[in-house]
């Protein structure tokens, strides 16, 4: 279709590790692009969307040293560290979100050791280069505009809170 002069929008949309990948697909599209062995035409750009995303922060950072210039519209769904505490993962055994515990304790060094690793927009570790554009925190008040509400209150909440889809929707949507 590229190749044919179609230029669709493209939105990636990923939830939780789904992150992980769509940094792969963006790392590879570049990649492809810069050693000729994937043609990609200079005015498509993807639009990302990262529901309570599972990727560290090296890994982003990665992604956009190869990548930035191909996407258009980022946007991060993600809970604010109040409510990623009380996200109890599994009860007393793990009392905090999925991301504390892909964060503090699954991530590793370069060693391979186990090594507390930020994790993208886990608030406790939030940059301060990140714009509260990029950024949407539920739940949002009423007046949020559209493409930046949600109203997710646990890590599984985000791909089925119709706050999300209806935000997720707008971003694909729009011409």
């Amino acid at each position: 279709m590229l190749a044919a002069g179609a230029r669709p929008t493209l939105t990636l949309v990923g939830h939780s590790a789904g992150s992980v990948y769509v940094n792969h697909l963006l790392h590879e599209v570049a990649q492809g692009r810069r050693q000729g062995y994937r043609a990609w035409p200079d005015d498509v750009r993807f639009r990302v969307a990262f529901l309570a995303p599972a990727c560290t922060y090296a890994h982003f950072s990665a992604t956009l040293e190869q990548a930035d210039d191909l996407i258009e519209d980022l946007r991060v769904f993600t809970m604010t560290d109040e409510a990623e505490q009380a996200d109890r993962l599994a009860g007393a055994v793990y009392p905090r979100s999925l991301l504390y515990l892909v964060s503090g304790v699954l991530e590793r060094d370069d060693t391979g050791e186990s090594n507390v690793q930020p994790v993208l927009w886990l608030a406790r570790h939030r940059r301060p280069d990140l714009t509260d554009e990029q950024i949407v925190l539920p739940p949002t008040h009423e007046g949020a505009p559209v493409g930046r509400r949600a109203g997710a209150r646990s890590h599984s909440a985000f791909d089925e809170d119709p706050l999300v889809l209806e935000s997720l929707n707008s971003m694909i949507v729009r011409t």
